[in-house]
Formats: C-alpha cells, structure tokens, sequence
C-alpha cells in the first residue's frame, strides 16, 4: 500500500551521490564538487525521483582560479580542475568564485563568494552580500560588496584528509530561497552547508538570509550543531550587525536538547517519531532573541542508526518505514528526500 505523502513546505530539487574522489587533491575535489551542485550542474531528481532542472540554483558571476581573476559580471566559472582549486593566504595568489542566488532575498539579488584564504585545504572563507553584490578582486584579495558578512571566517568547513573519499549531497528548493549541502565520508555526516531564507523571521533582520557551516571529522552530531569552533551560524541583525546563532529545539534543565540520545524510540503517548523543528536564536547584541525558524529539517536522535554510533548514518533510518524515502536521517538531523533514491553513506 502506498505510503501517505509527507507535508513538505517547499518544493526541493536534489544533486545526489556525487562523489570526491580520494587522492593528494581530494579536498580541491570536494569544493569543485560543492560548487558544482550549487550550480546546479549535473544529474537532478525531483521529490518523486524524476530528472528535473534545478530552478533555484546559483549562477557563476566570476572567479579566479589562482592565475586569472575574473572581471564582475563575466560569468566564467575558472574552477574547472582540481589544479585550479588554489588555497593560500591573503595577499597570496589563490582562487575564489562568486556565485548570484537570485532567490534568496525577494526583490533582490544576493551573491555569495567562497575564498580559499588559508594555507591548509581544512579551511575557507565564505563572504555573503545580500543585496549590493561583489566587486573587485585580484588573484591576491577576494572581492568585496559595501553590505558583505562573513559566514565562515578562515575555518574549517567539511574538508578531510587526504585519500579519503566523500560523497556530496544537495538539496535546492525550486524558488532559490534555500540550498544545503551535505558531505559524508566513512558513513558520517562531516559537513553540513544551509544557506537559506528562514521563516518567520523576525524584524530587521537584514536580508532575511541565514547560513550555518558545520564540520566534524569525526561525525556531526547534536553537540557540534551549536555555536561552538566546529558550527558557525551567521546573519546580519539591526544596526548592520554580524550575529551568531544557535539551532534551537525544544529541551530542558536535565535533558537539554531532546534528541541528543534521551529519546532513542518513538513517542510512548502514539507511537510516532519524535521530530523536533528547528529554530535560530542569537545572543549577540544587538540582535538578541528568536530570529527566526528553518521548514524542512527536522532534529532527531543522532543514534538512531546501525549500532547506535553517534554521528553514523550507516544503516540510517528513512521515514516512513515503507521505504518509500520521503524523508532521510543524516547524523542528527532528518530531510526530505527524493523518494526512491538509494541512501547515501
């Protein structure tokens, strides 16, 4: 008997099972793989599992591959090989790209640049421009936009070792109002990218946009999606303010979050599965307080998986239970899926 459909918010379109091969440049691979899906390049299934066009994906607005910066507006994506993913320190040639998400904040266009500014592959700076979009930029220095933020500041951002193959998932709603990334390696969830719109959020917020890098080399979990070294959320509050943020569900004084293993079986009351939305909430001043909620991503218990190892999506649950894969469990967190697709490790 067929399943009954999952009440899903947004229209989602899906990049699945691309894979960074391991070897010495497996990281170059990696970002080539991540900028490719924010593209919208490649294989794309609808939620039923059929090809579709990925409507909300960015557009290239320039680069520089570490030899040839690009001029605003060129629509040349340099990063064509893993030899022109070039990591170095600022004032040091290296490679950006500018990518133009038109959906994100309606009636504007907001861009964002990914700058491999650092002397190791484990880390990146990812700069976002609501609505004034970048210019400039040399081989040497990024360009800037007068309304810029940073995400994530020179660190880590789902990178891994050498010789380590990963795999790269994506989800892109239909109207560009939200993109996530998903990075497993060795049947973890190690990376973690949403850089979307919330819902309803809150007043002043500027954009409204909000993005959350996460990584952990030894599996994300509910503890690492907090504002901690290995989880940065960000977006722009009133006074133009830069805020953090945690991912908030519902908990308490004994338990804290309430998927953080207490609750490894469904609900005694009916049975059900415990999904718990998730909400932004910021204590940076001057942008105290709920800021907003993210739709379509759910906390559950980050052991619900083969053996009960933290962190392991091996044998990780789909919902419901009929295989029918509407919604799929990586790490902590659970998405909506693209029904019949396999269950990516």
């Amino acid at each position: 008997m067929a399943s009954t459909p999952i009440q899903i918010a947004r229209t989602w379109h899906y990049g699945i099972n691309r894979y960074a091969n391991n070897g010495p440049t497996v990281n170059q691979r990696l970002l080539r793989t991540v900028k490719d899906l924010l593209l919208g390049t490649g294989t794309w299934l609808s939620a039923a599992g059929g090809a579709v066009t990925p409507m909300g994906a960015c557009t290239c607005r320039y680069s520089c591959d570490g030899t040839t910066a690009g001029a605003a507006g060129d629509g040349v994506d340099r990063l064509t090989t893993d030899a022109k993913v070039v990591w170095a320190a600022v004032g040091v040639a290296h490679s950006w790209i500018v990518l133009r998400a038109a959906g994100l904040v309606p009636g504007s266009v907001s861009e964002i640049c990914i700058d491999c500014t650092n002397g190791t592959t484990t880390n990146l700076t990812v700069t976002i421009s609501p609505a004034a979009g970048f210019t400039g930029g040399t081989t040497l220095n990024r360009p800037t936009a007068t309304d810029e933020y940073t995400a994530l500041n020179s660190a880590v951002w789902g990178a891994g070792g050498a010789n380590l193959t990963g795999t790269v998932h994506a989800m892109i709603a239909a109207d560009g109002s939200a993109m996530r990334i998903f990075m497993t390696r060795i049947n973890q969830l190690q990376g973690l990218w949403l850089i979307e719109a919330p819902t309803d959020a809150a007043d002043n917020w500027v954009g409204p946009i909000f993005s959350y890098f996460a990584a952990s080399t030894s599996g994300i979990t509910v503890s690492t999606l907090s504002n901690t070294a290995n989880a940065r959320p960000a977006g722009r509050g009133p006074s133009s303010t830069t805020f953090n943020a945690f991912l908030t569900a519902e908990g308490g004084s004994t338990m804290g979050l309430l998927n953080d293993g207490g609750n490894q079986v469904p609900c005694d009351f009916d049975n059900k599965d415990q999904f718990q939305a998730i909400g932004v909430y910021t204590q940076t001043y001057p942008s105290r307080g709920r800021a907003g909620g993210i739709v379509d991503l759910w906390f559950y218990n980050d052991e619900n998986a083969e053996g009960f190892v933290a962190g392991n999506i091996a044998g990780a649950m789909s919902y419901p239970d009929d295989l029918s894969r509407q919604l799929q469990q990586l790490g902590p967190i659970v998405a909506p899926w693209c029904n019949t697709a396999a269950i990516p490790y």
